[in-house]
């Protein structure tokens, strides 16, 4: 036996071990090893169809003969710098069979990686079908911001509006610091507490106007309440432009405050200070009977209020102006 063949069965026995299906097929005509050693074979059309840069790559004459080292199994073998979870991910969203590959992502930074591999290789239908998926994930609604600065990061704006939307039920101005904000600029961060600002302004106003709309409505037991000198829970207080039952103008102030941080129907929907209020209005006996049903009423009536006033607050995106799109 030569010595060249000696070397390349030694290379067959090296460390590396085989990624299995879908990256075992007969049909493969190319290896590719991640950074931990472990054996992708594939074919190149679907690599060159998926990544120009990949198309490029096997376009590059190589050395005659090739370097033994570069050779298994009668492969070509090309090392790259990537992880065998995510060059797994990668790959799978290149096979046509297989298009889905991230949905098996458990933390938000393996997303980013996954996506800085499709930007390294140019892949825009991978790009595109991860920040598809990330958008219907839970990381969207659980850490909105961190989605945000991610879609960003990589010009997705149907991504970026999405979690700028879930964003709206945190009180941003106090979200902690994460190294993701180091990967968009001061612009971009300014354009996301603007929107939050805006929308808070819209929404806290929505429940302003409709309680100056509806002040002498009588079907509602804050405007109704009989006993508004006899009781203290039901002495009338002035609140926002309007006149109403202590109890529901404690409510009233405090939602609209709560609305100006957190200017979704989340704050509203939670219940909390809803609850509070039906609590101190049980001590009147006109009152206790109408509030539980009015304030279910109310609720579910202001929720839309509030979506129709933020739904017309657009967020501004960098890239987009820098592109000369539209916002």
């Amino acid at each position: 036996m030569s010595a060249t063949n000696e070397h390349v069965n030694s290379l067959d026995q090296t460390s590396s071990t085989a990624a299995g299906h879908p990256f075992d097929h007969p049909s493969a005509d190319i290896i590719l090893r991640s950074s931990d050693d472990v054996d992708f074979r594939v074919l190149k059309s679907f690599l060159s169809l998926a990544s120009p840069v990949f198309r490029d790559m096997f376009t590059i004459p190589q050395p005659h003969p090739p370097r033994e080292s570069d050779i298994k199994d009668g492969l070509p073998v090309v090392q790259l710098t990537e992880t065998r979870t995510v060059l797994e991910k990668i790959l799978l969203i290149c096979y046509p069979s297989y298009f889905g590959g991230v949905r098996g992502l458990t933390r938000l930074d393996e997303w980013e990686r996954v996506a800085e591999v499709a930007g390294k290789y140019q892949m825009e239908a991978a790009m595109q079908h991860i920040f598809a998926e990330l958008n219907k994930s839970t990381f969207t609604k659980s850490d909105p911001v961190r989605v945000f600065a991610l879609a960003v990061r990589f010009q997705m704006p149907h991504v970026a509006r999405s979690a700028a939307k879930y964003s709206l039920s945190l009180p941003l101005a106090r979200h902690s610091y994460f190294p993701g904000l180091k990967d968009i600029s001061g612009a971009d961060l300014h354009h996301l507490l603007q929107y939050h600002l805006d929308c808070g302004e819209a929404a806290s106003q929505a429940l302003r106007s409709w309680h100056i709309r509806n002040s002498d409505n009588q079907t509602w037991a804050w405007y109704s309440c009989k006993n508004l000198k006899a009781r203290p829970c039901c002495s009338q207080a002035g609140v926002l432009g309007g006149l109403s039952t202590s109890w529901w103008a404690t409510y009233a102030k405090e939602t609209y405050d709560a609305l100006r941080e957190r200017p979704s129907r989340q704050t509203v929907e939670s219940g909390d200070l809803a609850a509070t209020a039906i609590n101190q209005a049980s001590s009147c006996p006109g009152c206790s009977k109408k509030a539980p049903s009015n304030m279910a009423r109310f609720r579910a009536l202001i929720v839309e209020e509030i979506d129709k006033a933020v739904l017309g607050i657009k967020l501004k995106l960098e890239f987009e102006d820098n592109d000369g799109s539209a916002t």
